[in-house]
Order: C-alpha cells, then sequence, then structure tokens
C-alpha cells in the first residue's frame, strides 16, 4: 500500500484516471442491477442529461482552479442567467411568428453574452485590483441572487404566462411543434448536453486554455518566460467560467422547465467534482474528460439512490451517493498529498515557439 501512495504522489497524474475508473464501476453496476437493456439506456439518458449543468459548471470552474484561483460565483451566474431564458423563452411564446425558434436561440446566445460580461468583470477585478478571488467572486454570486430573486419575484415572467395561456401556447409547443423528432423531451435534452459538451471541450483545446491556465498556475514566472500573459489567462479562464456557468443556467432553465433554483448552492459541488476530475486548488491541473466523467458519477450515484430502494436506510438514502462521493474524494486528496499541487511544467507542453 505504501509503494503505491509513493507512486501516486510522484506521478500524480494518475489520479486523472480515478474518476473514469470509479465511474465504470459505478455504470456496471447499474447495468447488472436494471431489469432490462431497454432500462438501462433510458436510465443512462437521463443520468446525462441531468448531469449536463453541474459537469459544464465544473469544467468551467475547474480551468480557474487550474490558473491558481477560484470562483464561487458560478451558481449565481446560472441562476441570474436562468432566469433571463426563463423570461425571454416566455416572451417567445407570447410572439406567435415564424421566427420564434430562431427568437429562442437568440435569447440563449445573449444569456451567454451576459455570463461572459460578468466573468470578465470578474478577472478584471482579481488581476487588475489583485482582490482575492474566493471574496470577490463571492460577493458578485451574492449580488446576482439578489438580482435573480427581484426578477422572480417581480411579476413578469407570471404575466408573459398569462398572456401565452390567453393565446394557448408556450414554449415547450414551440418546440414540439417542428418537424424534428429530436426536439421531442428527453431526447433535446440528451442531444443538446453532448452537443455543449463537445462544443466546450473543443473550444478549451482550440484555445489551449487548458496548457495556459496550467502554465500558469503550476509556474507563473515560468509561463511569462514560455511566452505567456498570466493576467490575460486568468481573465480568459474567469470568461469561460462565467460562460459555462451562464451555459448551465439556460440548460437547468430548460431541463426542469423553468426552474433556475435547482442549480441554487451547487457550485461547492462543481469544486467537488473538478477536484475529483484531478484538478487542484493550488493550481497546475487540469483535465476536461477526466472532469466529465466524475460528474457522471455524482449523477449516476443521485440516479441510483433515487430509483433504488434500500430497505434498512430508510430515509437517510438520500445521503448516501453524497458520502460516497465524499469518501473517493478523500481517498483522492489523501493519496495525492501536497503533491498535487507542485506540478511545475514538465507536464505542459508549451515552448516559447508554439505559445
Amino acid at each position: 500500500m505504501g509503494k503505491i501512495i509513493k507512486l501516486i504522489r510522484m506521478n500524480p497524474a494518475l489520479m486523472y484516471w480515478v474518476a473514469p475508473f470509479t465511474m465504470l464501476i459505478i455504470l456496471s453496476y447499474i447495468f447488472f442491477s436494471v431489469d432490462s437493456l431497454e432500462i438501462f439506456i433510458d436510465g443512462i439518458e437521463v443520468i446525462f442529461t441531468m448531469s449536463a449543468p453541474l459537469t459544464i459548471m465544473a469544467l468551467g470552474v475547474g480551468l480557474v482552479l487550474a490558473s491558481g484561483e477560484v470562483d464561487i460565483s458560478i451558481s449565481g451566474v446560472a441562476t441570474f442567467t436562468g432566469i433571463l431564458f426563463a423570461i425571454f423563452t416566455n416572451f417567445i411564446g407570447s410572439l406567435v411568428t415564424p421566427y420564434s425558434i430562431f427568437y429562442l436561440f437568440l435569447a440563449l446566445i445573449f444569456s451567454v453574452i451576459i455570463g461572459s460580461i460578468i466573468g470578465a468583470l470578474s478577472g478584471r477585478i482579481v488581476v487588475n485590483k489583485k482582490a482575492p478571488s474566493l471574496v470577490s467572486s463571492w460577493a458578485i454570486g451574492g449580488i446576482l441572487f439578489v438580482i435573480s430573486g427581484m426578477l422572480a419575484n417581480s411579476g413578469l415572467i407570471s404575466w408573459l404566462d398569462s398572456i401565452n395561456e390567453s393565446r394557448n401556447i408556450s414554449t415547450i409547443d414551440l418546440f414540439q411543434s417542428t418537424p424534428a423528432d429530436f426536439f421531442e423531451i428527453p431526447s433535446i435534452g440528451f442531444g443538446l448536453v453532448l452537443v455543449v459538451l463537445f462544443l466546450i471541450i473543443v473550444t478549451i483545446n482550440f484555445m489551449w486554455l487548458d496548457k495556459r491556465t496550467q502554465a500558469v498556475g503550476a509556474n507563473a514566472d515560468s509561463a511569462v518566460y514560455a511566452g505567456i500573459n498570466p493576467g490575460k489567462t486568468i481573465k480568459s479562464a474567469f470568461i469561460f467560467c462565467a460562460c459555462c456557468a451562464a451555459i448551465s443556467g439556460v440548460l437547468v432553465s430548460f431541463i426542469y422547465n423553468g426552474a433556475p433554483s435547482e442549480i441554487l448552492g451547487k457550485e461547492l459541488v462543481a469544486i467537488a467534482i473538478a477536484v475529483l476530475g484531478g484538478t487542484a486548488l493550488s493550481g497546475g491541473y487540469y483535465n476536461p474528460y477526466s472532469i466529465f466523467c466524475a460528474s457522471i458519477l455524482w449523477s449516476s450515484l443521485e440516479w441510483i439512490s433515487d430509483t433504488q430502494s434500500i430497505e434498512f436506510l430508510g430515509n437517510y438514502q438520500a445521503y448516501i451517493p453524497k458520502i460516497i462521493f465524499c469518501v473517493i474524494l478523500l481517498l483522492v486528496l489523501f493519496l495525492t498529498g501536497e503533491r498535487l499541487g507542485n506540478q511545475g511544467l514538465r507536464n505542459i507542453y508549451i515552448t516559447p515557439r508554439t505559445r
């Protein structure tokens, strides 16, 4: 056992395999515990769909953690953009035109832009004003929560709902009226999740965000020598994180039919998922694929808790997924120790010639 711990601490990148390996074990348990292949496929579809908001939030906040900073405003950003999306979609429902679906996607893009602006503000406060990212992001998140509450209780959404009811239409009807079967629930959720995750992972790799943030988080001075601007990199990480949070809020609003409150308080869960995916709180480590597997693991445990009854646990069954996830996370932290935060640039393939 001691040799295994020593091996992992000398090669902390091995922890990237913990989440995928554990996820496969849980999915195998689900496969053998259900009665038919159809139930298993339906369960996987639900798991992937419901895990999407947390996965995307974890991908974004993990990038900030890799740069050596932290952003706990993501839940506030997601709630705010989710409320905006609910208002926009209800407004679209009140406009009976052939371009209603176009307006819907326009509202989605607008919500993402709002999230990006918030991320740029957070990054500027941290980089230019040298403010602690934990405190500044907490303050921004709190302000967004208050604004979201004011919008939700303003009566605007109820007024738009009443207009839609008088015209006998709704946002969901607009989706189902399209000729493509892809827009039927829950197929649209599953397909949309895969598309969004694909675009985010491509964006990370195409813009070299993961490599640059790891370089800055591991050793900012060495990153400068490699031709990387630490300030711009940290700002980019905050913008990307807020953009991911905005997408999460829109997905929650859509999946739960306009209930962005489902994402409240999930910023710590997203951070825990990122850490289990191999991201170091001290910076220097980031793997989007491992984070994705960690999020699927979380959702799989919740799905098991919701669909399978364990008699002797009684009312405590709902806490089991969180306990198992926390035990796995503590095991990861125990095995890696302080080595998880001391990577340097040996695994970051950026040179002055390439970047």
